[in-house]
This record gives C-alpha cells, structure tokens and sequence, in this order.
C-alpha cells in the first residue's frame, strides 16, 4: 500500500477519532473530532477538521502553514520547512 499510496499525485482520506480526557475533578469525558484531509504532491495540504471543543482549517503551501478557527475568527501563518 506504501508504494501504491507513493505514485499518487493527489489523494485523500477522511479520520474520526475520539480521545477520551481525565478531568480535574476525576470524571472523564470523550472529545470527537473528524477530519478531511486533501494532499497534492509534492508540497500541498490541506485539512478541515470539525470537532467537539473547535472547527479548523489547515493549508499547507510546501512553505508556510495557515490554521484558521471559524468561531473564534482568529488564525495565524508560519514558515515551515
């Protein structure tokens, strides 16, 4: 599946994973979270994430990531090599 998976030029795959968290006060909880996750070779990405405590977008131009929350309006872009 590597090698199938390595002479892509574009795929995608889609996640649900759940985490479950140990509060302060003992009890636990359980956080969902889904994402879409869209690659182009040899340098793009891009991830929506959708999840119980926030929603993101992740973009990855092979020089720079940019993650943006909708709710909060707020985001940044950092060099990353």
């Amino acid at each position: 599946m590597g090698d199938y998976l390595a002479g892509l030029k574009r795929y995608s795959f889609h996640t649900d994973t759940s985490l479950e968290l140990k509060l302060d006060s003992g009890q636990k909880a359980t956080a969902h979270r889904t994402a879409d996750t869209f690659l182009s070779r040899p340098d793009k990405v891009l991830a929506d994430i959708q999840g119980d405590r926030r929603d993101q977008r992740l973009y990855y131009d092979g020089k720079t990531v940019t993650i943006f929350i909708a709710k909060q309006k707020t985001g940044g872009t950092r060099a990353w090599q």
